[in-house]
């Protein structure tokens, strides 16, 4: 494992998860036309993305490690673990917030789904092929 790979793979997830957050999260409160506004989001958001990243990325390497010692596949244990994980996360994030519409939980819980599938692909395309050169 090429520690130096995970992380910035990691870190790049995290980043990628967290544009898909600001982007949906607009869209969702103004429909398509905010998708530049999400983005706008996600770059000013980066005074908090940016250290909560740095924070995150050890325990993302740590899952993916753990997660990679138990399937030979890379590719759809990333996609897998990643939307899991920010189902997950989001979700909680909204109950948290006392969002009492069961519906804004679904739908963050999908945004969060999409966010972590996109992570995964980002983590993947990084690591992936290095990974399933190493394992032919």
């Amino acid at each position: 494992m090429n520690l130096t790979l995970s992380f910035g793979a990691s870190f790049a997830a995290i980043q990628a998860g967290a544009l898909v957050v600001c982007i949906g999260t607009m869209v969702n409160d103004s429909g398509l036309d905010a998708i530049l506004e999400g983005v706008g989001v996600w770059v000013i958001g980066q005074i908090a993305i940016l250290p909560l990243a740095l924070l995150l990325t050890p325990i993302g390497v740590l899952i993916r490690a753990i997660v990679g010692r138990l399937f030979n596949n890379p590719k759809p244990v990333a996609l897998v673990t990643g939307a899991a994980v920010g189902s997950m996360g989001l979700a909680a994030f909204s109950i948290t917030q006392l969002v009492g519409d069961v519906s804004e939980v679904l739908r963050f819980a999908i945004l969060g789904g999409v966010s972590g599938l996109i992570g995964g692909w980002v983590w993947w395309r990084i690591e992936g092929p290095g990974l399933e050169r190493v394992a032919k």
